[in-house]
């Protein structure tokens, strides 16, 4: 599942492995590294954000 939300775009610079999970949503790893919730609900969210909108 790829998602297309701007606020969730990836740093180039990190091999896709670092970024997504099997399913497509971000890891927790990089959410933490990116280092601010974009407030779109995504599925790891390490800030506690929950949103009613489909997750990255």
């Amino acid at each position: 599942m790829e998602h297309d939300n701007k606020n969730c775009e990836s740093d180039s610079s990190q091999a896709d492995g670092d970024i997504f999970e099997a399913d497509g949503a971000l890891s927790r790893e990089f959410l933490l590294a990116r280092g601010h919730c974009c407030q779109d609900g995504c599925k790891n969210c390490p800030y506690g954000f929950r949103s009613n909108a489909p997750a990255c």
